[in-house]
Order: structure tokens, then C-alpha cells, then sequence
């Protein structure tokens, strides 16, 4: 996992960075809860100069799928 995007996500929650894994996401983390999710999606939106639609924020549940999609993604 990329070190910069758990720190963010882990800042955005707050929790400990250590806890979270790929499968980590909404309601299933603690904190990750529906606005937990709004705080994670502003934050990579900040640290990766992303703007996210709607459907892609609703589609961005776990780590796995947001790093697969900010580092998938042309802008890196």
C-alpha cells in the first residue's frame, strides 16, 4: 500500500495507520462511517489534487479500490 494515501486516509478518520489494510473501507473500519467516508474522499481529493464525481466517490470503498484508482489514474 502507498504510504502517503494511508497516512491520509488515517489523518482524514483519524485512526492508526498500522490497522489499516487494503480491505480496509467504509463500515468496516472504525470511524469509516458515511461521513468518516465524506472526511477520506475530501482528503484524497487535497493530497492527490483530484476532483471526484459522485459516482466515483460511491464507488471508492475500500483501499484497494482507491489507490487502484488514484494511482491508476493519468494525472500519476
Amino acid at each position: 500500500m502507498n504510504d502517503i494515501l494511508v497516512q491520509t486516509i488515517a489523518r482524514a478518520l483519524p485512526c492508526d495507520a498500522k490497522k489499516l489494510t487494503f480491505d480496509s473501507g467504509f463500515s468496516r473500519t472504525r470511524n469509516w462511517d458515511s461521513l468518516g467516508h465524506v472526511r477520506v474522499m475530501s482528503a484524497i481529493e487535497q493530497e492527490f489534487g483530484l476532483e471526484l464525481t459522485p459516482q466515483t466517490i460511491e464507488a471508492l470503498l475500500t483501499i484497494k479500490d482507491i489507490e487502484a484508482f488514484v494511482f491508476g489514474s493519468k494525472e500519476h
